[in-house]
């Protein structure tokens, strides 16, 4: 344990040694690779709605559109879903898709639920991955054999935890700048932006951002989200985002 931690240590030590070299590096790349991920699928629906409606139908349809709007903006883009289709996707293999693509950006799109007594819940929310719990992202995955080897490979842990480290700044802006589009382009509050282990931003070692877009069980999201205006606006709010990211990242120099 104590090894563990000294590692992690270690990683945000040279993470901040590093950091300008890092930067200045991002700069110099282009978000050329852009990774859409619509959760869930195939065997694993999601939530359901109070309609019946799917959660993994949801975000496939955002997804689809998202990339559309990408792919008519930009000529010189490549545009990658995880999933185009109702099919069942491990969650490890959704960060893998997006690292053996060269992916620069990772949106990963899902749809929120609660419970019948927490009426006040409603609008949309970000995730970022909360590199603290990264030890609980590893026992989520259910294909064990890759968190051990990770866990067993004290190199590939410290080289993994210095990837992910030099994301967050990043990953932050990023939040921000989804934060504000959705906010002006959709009827959707913010319910703010957050940290968890999720293992899906954890297997990507890129910008990456996991956007519950509002809750599927809530009556007023609902018939928004699922109405031809609300899909419309949300795609295009997710779009304007990712542009603005985009121009951001490679011009302005932002994110020194």
């Amino acid at each position: 344990m104590k090894f563990i931690i000294y590692i992690s240590t270690f990683s945000i030590f040279l993470i901040s040694f590093l950091d300008v070299n890092l930067n200045a590096q991002r700069i110099e790349d282009k978000i050329d690779v852009i990774i859409i991920d619509a959760g869930h699928g195939g065997k694993d629906p999601g939530t359901t709605a109070i309609d019946g409606t799917f959660e993994k139908d949801f975000n496939l349809e955002i997804a689809l559109r998202l990339k559309l709007l990408l792919e008519n903006a930009y000529s010189d883009v490549k545009v990658i879903l995880t999933r185009d289709s109702d099919k069942f996707i491990e969650l490890t293999d959704r960060g893998k898709i997006a690292n053996d693509s060269n992916g620069k950006l990772f949106v990963s799109i899902h749809a929120n639920s609660k419970s019948p007594e927490e009426s006040d819940k409603s609008g949309f929310e970000l995730y970022l991955l909360d590199m603290v719990g990264e030890d609980n992202a590893l026992a989520q995955i259910s294909d064990y054999k890759i968190s051990q080897s990770i866990k067993d490979d004290t190199l590939s842990h410290l080289l993994s935890s210095l990837i992910l480290h030099s994301n967050l700044y990043t990953s932050q802006r990023l939040a921000k700048i989804f934060s504000t589009e959705l906010t002006k382009g959709t009827v959707l509050k913010s319910r703010g932006i957050f940290q968890q282990p999720f293992v899906v931003l954890w297997g990507a070692t890129m910008p990456s951002i996991l956007v519950e877009c509002g809750y599927l069980s809530d009556e007023g999201n609902l018939k928004y989200l699922t109405s031809e205006t609300g899909k419309n606006e949300l795609a295009n709010s997710l779009y304007k985002a990712i542009a603005r990211f985009k121009f951001d990242y490679e011009f302005q120099g932002e994110f020194k």
